[in-house]
C-alpha cells in the first residue's frame, strides 16, 4: 500500500495490527514506516531500535533503520546497518540498492555495472531494478537515452508510486526538457503531496525561469513537508544566499549544524557566505571542514577554488578545481575557475584552452 501511495490505508492497517499485537517486532516495523511517512524520524528510529532488540535476525529491519540514520546525522550507522542487512541476506534487494546509492553519493561506483545487471536478472519485474539501471546509465555511463528508457520501464511497472516519477523528472531537467520535467514533478505531487523532492524540482524549474519568488515558495514547501528536514533547509539556504540574504543563509546553516555537526553542505554554505563577504581565510577553514566530512562534495570545491583565486593562490586553485571535472564531467563552470587560475599564472596557452 505504501508503494502505491495509499499511505492512509497503510497507516490504518498498522494501527489495527498495533491494537492486536502492539509489541510484535513486525508491528513495530510497520508503525515505524507510517511514522516515517509523517517525517517523524526520531520516533521511527526509536521504533526500529525496539524491533531489532526483539528480533535481530531480520535483514529488512536493519535496512529500514538505515534509511532513518541520515536524518539523525549518522551516516556511519547507516553504512553499518546496510552491511548487517546484507550479512543476514546477501540477496536482500532493497539493501543491495541502498548500498549502491550510499556509495554513489560519494561518487564511488564500485561494481555498480555488475550489481545493476544482477538485480535486473534476479527481479525483472521490480520497479526499483529499473531505477538502479537508470541511475547506472545516467551517472556512470552517461547515456541519458538508456537512462530514460529504464526510468520509463520503472514507471510502467508501478505508475501509482509517487517517487517513481522523480528520477525521470530530474533527468528531463538535466536534458533541458523543462515541460516534461514539470509534468513529472506535478504527477508525483498529485500522488503524494508531501514529496519534498518534487517541490525541490519545481523550485529548480522556477530558478531556470528566473521566477525567484516561486522558487522560494516551492523550497519553503519542501521544508514544510519534510518536517523541517536538514536537506530541505540547506537547499533553501542556498536560495537565500544567491538572492543576497546572507545573514539568514548563515543562520540557517548554523541551525542545521546545531542539529548535525557532520552536515558537510552546511559548512559549504557558511564558507560561501564568508567568501562573498571577503573573509577568505575563514571561508577556507569552513570549506576544508566540509571536504574533510565529504571529500566528494563538488560544491565545496567551487567555493574553495573561488577563495583561493581571491587570495591569488593560483596553483592551489587549479588543484582544487580539477576534482570538480573528475566527479562531474559536465560541470562546465569548472573551466571558468581553471581559466582564471591559468590567467593569473600568465599561462596564456592553458587559459585559452580552458576558455
Amino acid at each position: 500500500l505504501r508503494d502505491t501511495s495509499a499511505k492512509a490505508e497503510a497507516a490504518s492497517l498498522a494501527e489495527t495490527a498495533a491494537a492486536l499485537q502492539p509489541e510484535a517486532p513486525a508491528v513495530l516495523w510497520a508503525r515505524a514506516m507510517v511514522v516515517a511517512d509523517n517525517r517523524e524520524w526520531s520516533l521511527a528510529l526509536a521504533m526500529m531500535n525496539q524491533a531489532i532488540a526483539l528480533d535481530d535476525g531480520r535483514p529488512e529491519f536493519y535496512y529500514y533503520r538505515s534509511i532513518f540514520y541520515p536524518y539523525a546525522g549518522d551516516r556511519d550507522k547507516m553504512a553499518a546497518d546496510l552491511e548487517a542487512s546484507l550479512a543476514l541476506n546477501p540477496d536482500f534487494g532493497p539493501a543491495i540498492l541502498g548500498q549502491v546509492y550510499f556509495r554513489g553519493e560519494r561518487y564511488d561506483y564500485t561494481d555498480i555495472e555488475e550489481t545493476s545487471q544482477y538485480v535486473l536478472e534476479q527481479w525483472p519485474d521490480w520497479h526499483h531494478a529499473y531505477h538502479l539501471s537508470g541511475y547506472y546509465y545516467q551517472y556512470v555511463v552517461r547515456d541519458k537515452e538508456q537512462a530514460l528508457a529504464a526510468y520509463n520501464q520503472a514507471i510502467e511497472l508501478l505508475p501509482e508510486l509517487a517517487s517513481s516519477y522523480l528520477p525521470r523528472a530530474f533527468l528531463y531537467f538535466d536534458l533541458g526538457d523543462y515541460e516534461n520535467a514539470q509534468a513529472d514533478f506535478e504527477t508525483s505531487l498529485a500522488l503524494d503531496d508531501r514529496s519534498s523532492g518534487a517541490y525541490y524540482g519545481l523550485a529548480s524549474i522556477a530558478s531556470v525561469n528566473n521566477d525567484l519568488d516561486l522558487e522560494r515558495e516551492y523550497l519553503e514547501q519542501a521544508v514544510a513537508v519534510s518536517n523541517n528536514g536538514l536537506h530541505a533547509r540547506i537547499d533553501l539556504a542556498f536560495h537565500l544566499l544567491v538572492n543576497g540574504e546572507l545573514d539568514r543563509a548563515w543562520e540557517m546553516a548554523n541551525e542545521v549544524l546545531a542539529e548535525d555537526s557532520s552536515f558537510a553542505a552546511a559548512y559549504a554554505v557558511r564558507a560561501l557566505v564568508q567568501q562573498i563577504e571577503g573573509e577568505n581565510r575563514r571561508a577556507l577553514a569552513d570549506v576544508d571542514k566540509a571536504l574533510n566530512l565529504n571529500p566528494q562534495l563538488v560544491f565545496a570545491y567551487y567555493v574553495r577554488a573561488e577563495a583561493l583565486l581571491a587570495n591569488e593562490a593560483y596553483e592551489e586553485a587549479i588543484e582544487t578545481a580539477e576534482p570538480i571535472l573528475e566527479y562531474a564531467p559536465e560541470a562546465f563552470d569548472a573551466h571558468r575557475l581553471l581559466f582564471y587560475a591559468a590567467y593569473g599564472l600568465e599561462d596564456w596557452e592553458e587559459a585559452e584552452r580552458q576558455y
